[in-house]
């Protein structure tokens, strides 16, 4: 593992994926659709949310202090972002925990309302990311990202067979 960015830029890559499969599975066998949904805002929570609001988004500000005025902007950004995982995660639990007693509709919109705002959020992070390197410099950037220690030991936290199995990844 090196820059933790890239580990969220997988981390994105995979949650797309996991959206289309949470879509097949809502029309096809709703049980496993509920059962999906909470390893998704499990993952969401103890992996990814603090991958990026304990780690990357400190490191993002913290590389750009005093660099430009896009300061100011940059701070705003992630504020809103780390916001956003909040919502993320209320919505993905509100699914969860009460999506049964939705009827089919009003589940249908919960849950295209959580992709939507998953999706819409994770490219706001990658463009910010777009941003901050041509702000503060890619090399810079990237160095201050170099925290895999750090990653793996959320990672670890979480389980990396658990973590593997989520990002579709082998042993080797």
């Amino acid at each position: 593992m090196g820059s933790a960015w890239l580990e969220i830029v997988v981390q994105h890559r995979a949650l797309r994926g996991v959206l289309e499969e949470l879509r097949t599975l809502f029309t096809q066998d709703r049980e496993s659709f509920y059962l999906y949904m909470d390893v998704v805002v499990d993952f969401l929570k103890e992996v990814h949310t603090p991958i990026e609001d304990g780690l990357v988004f400190p490191k993002l500000q913290e590389t750009c202090m005093g660099v430009s005025g896009r300061q100011i902007d940059i701070a705003n950004t992630l504020s809103r972002l780390s916001a956003d995982h909040k919502l993320i995660l209320t919505l993905g639990n509100t699914i969860t925990t009460r999506g049964k007693a939705f009827d089919d509709d009003i589940l249908r919109e919960r849950f295209e309302q959580f992709a939507k705002i998953l999706l819409e959020h994770n490219t706001d992070e990658e463009e910010l990311y777009q941003a901050v390197v041509k702000v503060c410099g890619e090399s810079r950037v990237d160095s201050s990202l170099r925290i895999p220690e750090k990653v793996q030991k959320v990672i670890e936290a979480y389980g990396v067979e658990r973590y593997r199995d989520f990002m579709r990844q082998t042993n080797e």
